[in-house]
């Protein structure tokens, strides 16, 4: 934060209609709100999983190999799910990971 305040002040400069709040620019600095609602429910599920799975997996006697694996297959589905969401609403990631594919094929 203190960097945009910085880089604010030092471009005061600028004609005010060229100059921008501070919420302005970090809202721009922040990935799109369906892509921050991704994360958190990520967040949320591996947290659950982690109570609801490992957890009580353990304390109930269960087999700790097979409760990682489950444990691990929650992480793994919100790495994927979040992977997703990012290449599908963000123009910019998705235009630079197809540009990269195509200059690796050439």
């Amino acid at each position: 934060l203190y960097s945009i305040h910085f880089a604010t002040d030092f471009f005061a400069k600028a004609t005010r209609r060229e100059r921008r709040s501070n919420f302005e620019l970090i809202s721009k600095l922040l990935p799109r709100t369906a892509i921050l609602l991704a994360f958190a429910l990520s967040y949320a599920l591996t947290n659950v999983a982690r109570v609801r799975i490992y957890e009580e997996g353990i304390v109930s006697g269960k087999n700790v190999v097979v409760v990682c694996i489950y444990h691990i297959g929650v992480g793994v589905l919100c790495l994927v799910l979040c992977s997703v969401s990012i290449f599908m609403l963000d123009r910019e990631v998705k235009d630079s990971l197809v540009s990269a594919a195509k200059r690796k094929q050439e």
